[in-house]
């Protein structure tokens, strides 16, 4: 559903005082873009449906706290920004490697013995190449 900025602009006045229609068609409206935002800022581990339901709920919550009906995009991105920055705060939590290899699951002592061996190698080499190198 496309709207002219002043249907946008009367939607936003309405969601402002309260209509639930007229929320629930600006979001509808914009729900697309803010995923997009999402998707550029939120960590890989995040769900982008989980975000999404964050900034509704800011959206539904909070419209009546905005002052100006022209400024609901900028609001929403800002509030999409926010909601996508807190979900990385505070997370301890690596990401999942794409693949264990051998290498990671060694233990220091296994580490250890390999880069003995690789120096050994690595020795050996260097004692085969001509004297000029």
């Amino acid at each position: 559903m496309t709207t002219t900025d002043g249907t946008e602009q009367a939607l936003v006045a309405s969601a402002i005082k309260g209509d639930r229609q007229a929320l629930a068609a600006l979001w509808s409206q914009h729900r697309r873009w803010v995923a997009a935002i999402l998707l550029v800022y939120k960590p890989r581990s995040v769900e982008v449906e989980d975000l999404l339901q964050e900034v509704a709920m800011t959206m539904v919550s909070r419209i009546s706290m905005l002052r100006d009906t022209t400024s609901l995009r900028p609001w929403l991105r800002t509030v999409a920004m926010n909601a996508a920055r807190a979900s990385a705060r505070g997370r301890n939590v690596r990401e999942p490697a794409a693949s264990l290899d051998e290498e990671v699951l060694r233990t220091p002592t296994d580490t250890a013995e390999k880069t003995s061996e690789d120096f050994g190698r690595v020795q050996e080499a260097i004692a085969a190449l001509p004297e000029l190198y």
